[in-house]
């Protein structure tokens, strides 16, 4: 009897087995209308049909697909992975066959050079700049996953999106679940730690793993870490061959790995576009001026502009601008509602003991001036990095700050997005507790 596949019925005969992966067996196949040697398709049945979110995830690697257009992405052919939630059926995706050696064989053999490295890693780098422009982060990258199509360093092709992040339709059981880690053991940094899902949804971490793809062509090792247990990062681990490169092209080289391997992310490489017009001067034959200004200025000047207490203080005071306008809106409410008061909304203050802002809320009743108030809303970033926002006695007496102490509004993590939408309300209900002062019908009146 001859076996059947969930493709059978499609047309397509099976042949050989490919090497199969962690989450699926793959096989070489080819429509019975081909010729019967030339297998030019690919399909992948999902090894575990019974795990729910397995399931999902090859269905997010199928749609993550759907929306590339790219000739660095293998073509998608036929699936049923929209079946995903009907267990009765076996799950498979079909793409185009890739003719090729993948990087991890092409660099152990020794035929990749350093134009070669060069030219595959900016290959792959366009790819990614096509996947991030649609939503895709592919968070997998290593050199297995890289296929060298006919052999050539000009036509890479990035292959294998099971675990990628699909911003626009990524179902709920493909989300990272609390404790596990995503990534591979090619290239690790913070990010990559469990319990931490969001981290590797940056275009940052695809940036530095492509990175890491030209360190491994040109040492043929896995750089592993960003940071080895005696703080090194990877080519300072494994030091980079120069006895073929012009000592120009070593420092250029030297110093693009210096901020692509940094530890914290918000250190490294941001924009592709930034980090290909680098790796192409590399291709050249004499050095040439960076229009840009010098690398070596550029990249001390992008460190010490994202240097870690730096990023920190600039998120915090993004944060804090946004809090700002949250106070506006509602003073701007009460400016349009209550015509007794004489409203402003101004800052003063800030940039010492931790505080970022400082804007005062002053309310003067034009009929009865005694009655008068004003609160300072303040924005801190305490020592351990907490943003810190309140409400402070500015001058006189408030009610609603008993004992002239703070009204907490909240202490929140930087970066957190919810830190708006939770302190809206507070603001709101504190101001109108001052408005009722100013009026002088307040609840104890």
């Amino acid at each position: 009897m001859v076996k059947t596949y969930p493709w059978t019925a499609l047309g397509f005969e099976t042949g050989d087995a490919l090497q199969h992966g962690q989450q699926a067996i793959a096989y070489r196949v080819r429509r019975a209308t081909d010729p019967p040697d030339q297998y030019a398709y690919v399909a992948k049945k999902l090894r575990r049909q019974g795990d729910d979110d397995r399931r999902a995830l090859f269905f997010n690697e199928v749609e993550s697909m759907r929306v590339l257009e790219h000739p660095g992405v293998a073509k998608l052919v036929e699936t049923n992975a929209d079946q995903y939630r009907d267990r009765s059926v076996q799950l498979f995706i079909i793409t185009e066959a890739i003719v090729g050696t993948d990087l991890e064989v092409a660099a152990k053999s020794g035929t990749v050079s350093f134009n070669d490295a060069v030219r595959i890693t900016l290959g792959v780098l366009d790819i990614l700049r096509h996947c991030h422009a649609r939503g895709v982060l592919h968070r997998d990258i290593k050199p297995c996953h890289v296929i060298l199509r006919d052999n050539s360093p000009i036509d890479p092709v990035l292959i294998d999106f099971g675990i990628a992040y699909n911003a626009e339709s990524q179902p709920p059981e493909a989300e990272t679940k609390e404790g596990d880690a995503r990534g591979n053991n090619f290239l690790t940094g913070p990010e990559h730690s469990s319990g931490n899902p969001i981290h590797t949804r940056n275009v940052v971490t695809d940036i530095c793993q492509c990175l890491g793809l030209l360190f491994y062509a040109i040492t043929r090792q896995y750089p592993r870490s960003l940071r080895d247990t005696d703080s090194k990062k990877p080519h300072e681990k494994y030091s980079i061959p120069r006895d073929d490169l012009p000592p120009w092209k070593h420092k250029r080289l030297i110093q693009i790995f210096d901020v692509g391997f940094e530890w914290e992310p918000n250190r490294r490489w941001q924009l592709i576009d930034r980090l290909i017009h680098r790796l192409e001067s590399l291709l050249n034959a004499d050095e040439a001026v960076d229009p840009d200004s010098q690398l070596e200025i550029d990249s001390l000047v992008l460190r010490a502009k994202t240097s870690s207490s730096t990023a920190r203080m600039e998120e915090a005071q993004r944060m804090a601008s946004g809090l700002v306008e949250v106070v506006r809106e509602a003073v701007n409410r009460i400016k349009q509602r209550v015509d007794k008061l004489q409203v402003n909304f101004g800052q003063g203050g800030g940039g010492f003991q931790g505080i970022i802002v400082a804007w005062t809320v002053s309310l003067t009743n034009k009929i009865a001036s005694a009655n008068s108030k004003a609160v300072q809303f303040v924005v801190s970033l305490s020592a351990s990095d907490k943003v810190e926002v309140a409400f402070k006695i500015y001058t006189g007496h408030l009610k609603a700050l008993p004992d002239n102490q703070p009204y907490q509004l909240g202490s929140f993590d930087l970066g957190d997005p919810e830190c708006y939408e939770t302190v809206r309300p507070l603001i709101e209900t504190f101001l109108a507790k001052c408005v009722g002062e100013a009026l002088g019908v307040d609840e104890d009146t």
